[in-house]
């Protein structure tokens, strides 16, 4: 109760208390042991940017609407926590005592007792700023012209998330702008919305496509997505297709609602966090008889030049076997999927095609072949923008496609318009095949003919509610003894939906943090 009374400024203050510690006590240690120095390093650079947006939010939280004001106390209030509980670990640790340096160089080549200790703290210590983060990417949504200009009027020099969310916050704004289309009324405004519209055009056209961009297309096995390299510079884009019939009636709704996504996607300052590329642009294909009519469009993604060989999430469930890979090394890719899931509901819009063909991952130069690698999410071919994005009830009856959709969107013509928690339903199928490591869709040699995996035949003749319930038994019965209790509870909570928005007064982007992210980031392995 007392930590209640705080309120967020004073939280804020304790975690800087604590956080100050650590780092004296890791700066003491880094001279002994060349991994310790390379650690406390990474340990400071990763508080710094947690400081950064705690005192940030302590900035503004007088600002904040009651709901999100509240969640960000609690998140304070465990941070807070968790900073005590590794200061108080890492202060037990003596750093004055006599032949402490020999006893710990001792320990390193034993692999136990006091460095081994001290590695734990830290690395713990250094996580806490991948829990803050997706409660961070909140401030992309919250309302209130108090709220906007406290983040307009926030330090010049900002981390990769502050801008992201700054820049989001813009694209929003010029989004709403150019959908109201200048009826206010007020002075000048049909000017700005024509600006704001030839800005949005002239931002998301892609300058990059000269003749080896249609050539030179590399393919990456179970997706639709390409892969081109510029001979240039060497650099990578994937390469995502979107239809486009420049014939039918609702081309111009298809054209605008891609540029409102690749507004949202320039905005990505921090894509290794986020598990999404920055977009670099649209490129119009138009018909091979010469016309101008599109054909389709081609959403452009830049990928960081520290990663390569790009692969589909589907061909490493294809291709493994449920020991390859340690139990810790796949918690923590469903995490990295959970928040990417977290900063789509962030950025306002929702993917609806969720599932292992559209997760990229790729390999971090220099990492060992024990990384499952970082996935991203691609496959924007059903994607809706939430500010104006238009929205069809319409499907397919394709299973391997139905098994990752909600009950209620299965089938050619679903019973709802989609909603965020149906992304949610989709992360929960691929949550269950990570821990089984199994892929529930499998192809012929040539990478066509989608079906059933022999294990999930009986699952094609069941009604979307009946084979979500078998889902959620697989979940109950197969998960504990291979991830744990924790892992499927989150499981089944995606599957069955979270239920904690509506009436409870918080928002479906605050539920899933709490109820699945933060619940997933308890899991210690």
């Amino acid at each position: 109760m007392a930590d209640l009374a705080l309120g967020i400024p004073g939280l804020v203050v304790l975690c800087v208390q604590a956080g100050q510690r650590i780092l004296e006590k890791c700066r003491t240690f880094k001279n002994y042991e060349t991994e310790l120095a390379d650690l406390s390093l990474n340990a400071e650079a990763q508080w710094r940017q947690l400081e950064e947006k705690i005192e940030f939010i302590a900035a503004i939280e007088s600002s904040l609407e009651p709901g999100v004001r509240d969640h960000y106390e609690r998140v304070i209030k465990t941070l807070k926590g968790k900073l005590e509980d590794i200061r108080g670990r890492i202060d037990s640790i003596p750093d004055k005592a006599s032949g402490f340096l020999a006893q710990l160089r001792s320990a390193f080549r034993a692999g136990k007792g006091g460095f081994r200790k001290l590695k734990l703290a830290i690395r713990e210590f250094m996580e806490l700023h991948q829990i803050l983060l997706p409660s961070f990417y909140l401030l992309a949504r919250v309302h209130g012209t108090e709220v906007e200009q406290r983040i307009k009027d926030g330090p010049e020099k900002n981390s990769a998330s502050i801008s992201t969310v700054k820049n989001l916050r813009k694209a929003r704004a010029d989004l709403e702008l150019t959908v109201g289309g200048g009826r206010s009324g007020s002075p000048g405004t049909e000017e700005r919305v024509k600006q704001t519209k030839k800005d949005i055009n002239n931002a998301v056209k892609y300058g990059g496509a000269d003749n080896t961009y249609w050539t030179d297309r590399g393919s990456i096995k179970f997706t639709p997505v390409q892969t081109h390299e510029s001979r240039e510079t060497g650099r990578m884009v994937l390469i995502d297709s979107i239809p486009c019939d420049g014939r039918d009636r609702g081309a111009a709704n298809v054209i605008k609602d891609l540029q409102g996504l690749a507004l949202v996607l320039q905005a990505i300052k921090d894509p290794l966090t986020l598990g999404m590329l920055s977009c670099a642009g649209i490129a119009k294909v138009y018909g091979k008889d010469g016309s101008r009519l599109v054909t389709s469009l081609e959403m452009v993604l830049e990928v960081p030049k520290e990663l390569r060989n790009p692969k589909s999430f589907r061909s490493l469930l294809s291709g493994g076997t449920e020991m390859d890979f340690s139990i810790t090394e796949k918690v923590n890719f469903a995490k990295q999927l959970a928040r990417t899931v977290s900063f789509v509901h962030s950025a306002n819009f929702v993917h609806k095609n969720f599932r292992p063909e559209t997760i990229i991952v790729f390999d971090t130069r220099g990492s060992d072949s024990s990384h499952i690698g970082t996935p991203f999410l691609v496959g924007f071919q059903k994607f809706r923008v939430a500010v104006g994005g238009n929205t069809a009830k319409l499907g397919d009856t394709n299973w391997e496609k139905n098994v990752y959709r909600h009950p209620e969107r299965q089938g050619e013509f679903p019973e709802e318009v989609y909603r965020m928690d149906h992304d949610v339903y989709s992360l929960g199928v691929c949550l269950l095949e990570i821990a089984l490591w199994k892929s529930f869709v499998v192809y012929d040699e040539a990478g066509n003919k989608p079906r059933a995996h022999p294990e999930m035949e009986k699952l094609t003749d069941m009604n979307g509610w009946t084979m979500r319930d078998e889902l959620v038994k697989m979940a109950k019965e197969l998960i504990p003894p291979r991830l744990g209790a924790m892992y499927m509870e989150v499981t089944v909570a995606c599957l069955q939906g979270l239920g904690g928005s509506g009436g409870s007064g918080i928002s479906p982007e605050i539920s899933f943090i709490e109820n699945i992210l933060d619940k997933l980031n308890q899991i210690s392995m």
